[in-house]
């Protein structure tokens, strides 16, 4: 072979590595990668965070441990770090990732099991003031086959839903709706959105301004005034408080006291909530206790409840009885349900 003919070949060589090297940057750059079936997956288990990977993002979602003991302390649940497609809708990706239950390989490495085994649908959902609220929808029983009592069934298909979304930012509660409301199990019955232990979410109260007596002379919005409060009762996932229990009955309470010496409350002393019913926007509250003393105490009762309660999603208008009865002062009859906007 020939001087020129070797110089040839390096040359060709040469641009043949040089192509190489470009095309493998050009790849590194694009982040392209090929998709993994979902039995090669990478699944570890985590204690929790959401990070993008290339064209793939990294959800942590709980599901029911086989090898928990009941008796020992621990949520039931364990977590599963699961690699799906990108998305800005995390907290839809992670409810519909949720519900479809743990991989065979998720199962056999992790000894996982789902949190319900009926057919469950995501119709909708969304994140207002930090609650996410999932609406879903199914019909046919949804725990059954699960090797643990119906009432563990249902704990553990809330806390599985709350724990899971916990990570993502702008979350700090959980409220689930299905057929327009609140998600009520048979044994269940915790009213309002949940959070998970330690992490406070802060509602909005309306109570009197004391700077103001004479209501004639002043704007509504001045009389009533919106609060911070962080709800301090126990944690259902924690201990069991009984049926009458949750943010919504806290918040009723709350009502009842000052908040401090500039801000009174707008509901007679003693006053309670019995139960709550909240179906297609209409909440119904059925107090206990004596009435408002006055006209006037009635008018910011009403206005208190009202404005408190529709700051929450899913609340868009109130109605409240007192002692099983519609609730009438003489002057004022409270007898169909009101929003703001009947109130301005």
């Amino acid at each position: 072979m020939t001087k020129k003919n070797n110089m040839v070949g390096i040359k060709v060589i040469h641009n043949l590595f040089v192509l190489f090297f470009v095309l493998a940057m050009s790849i590194v750059a694009c982040g392209c990668s090929a998709p993994a079936e979902d039995d090669d997956v990478n699944h570890d288990a985590v204690s929790g965070n959401i990070t993008e990977i290339e064209k793939e993002m990294e959800l942590t979602l709980y599901f029911y441990d086989l090898a928990a003991n009941p008796e020992e302390d621990g949520t039931g649940l364990l977590p599963i770090r699961r690699i799906v497609p990108l998305t800005e809708a995390l907290a839809r990706a992670t409810v519909t990732e949720l519900l479809r239950g743990p991989t065979l390989k998720e199962s056999r490495d992790y000894g996982v099991g789902p949190v319900v085994t009926g057919r469950v649908s995501l119709s909708d959902i969304y994140i207002k003031d930090g609650i996410c609220v999932i609406h879903l929808d199914y019909e046919e029983p949804l725990f059954s086959g699960l090797p643990v009592s119906p009432a563990e069934a249902e704990l553990l298909f809330i806390k599985a839903i709350v724990y899971s979304l916990e990570s993502i930012p702008g979350i700090t509660a959980v409220w689930v709706f299905y057929q327009d409301s609140p998600w009520q199990g048979d044994y269940w019955q915790y009213y309002g959105p949940v959070t998970v232990p330690g992490k406070a979410h802060e509602y909005q109260l309306y109570y009197r301004n004391n700077n103001y007596n004479n209501f004639e002379e002043y704007i509504w919005q001045q009389i009533i005034t919106p609060l911070a409060f962080v709800p301090e009762g126990p944690h259902p996932f924690l201990e069991y408080a009984g049926d009458a229990s949750g943010p919504f009955y806290e918040i009723v309470e709350q009502l009842t006291s000052s908040y401090s010496s500039e801000y009174g409350p707008t509901l007679p002393k003693g006053c309670r909530a019995e139960s709550f019913n909240l179906h297609q926007g209409v909440l119904t509250i059925n107090l206990a206790g004596r009435l408002p003393a006055g006209y006037f105490a009635a008018q910011a009762m009403i206005r208190s409840l009202v404005y408190t309660f529709t700051a929450l999603p899913e609340v868009e208008r109130v109605i409240a009885t007192i002692n099983g009865e519609t609730f009438s002062d003489g002057r004022i009859l409270w007898n169909m349900p009101l929003g703001r906007e009947d109130l301005d």
